[in-house]
């Protein structure tokens, strides 16, 4: 099994962002419970006001197990409805990682 990330580059609805922002820990607590294999879930918003979603997983058979099934908890599902537009969805599989 190898650790994979996912990586999500994505807008959100201007109007919602402090929505988004609020309920982003809620969601992310919810997967964790569906989805043990979520390890860690990191945001980030760039300086075009675009975010990208980096989340690390213990497979990439589990990352794609919640991709496909995420939209199933309410919290998830309502929390998504936050995002405008999706621009980037992606798995990676780690090759390296340096803990500082």
């Amino acid at each position: 099994m190898s650790e994979t990330i996912e990586l999500v580059r994505f807008s959100v609805h201007p109007d919602r962002r402090d929505e988004f922002l609020r309920d982003r820990p809620g969601a992310i607590a919810a997967l964790r419970e569906a989805f043990p294999g979520l390890i860690e879930a990191r945001l980030a918003e760039l300086e075009d006001g675009t975010w990208i979603d980096v989340v690390r997983w213990r497979s990439k058979a589990e990352a794609e197990t919640a991709a496909a099934e995420c939209s199933t908890i309410p919290v998830v599902r309502d929390w998504m409805a936050t995002i405008a537009e999706v621009q980037e969805f992606t798995h990676a599989t780690v090759r390296d990682a340096v803990l500082a």
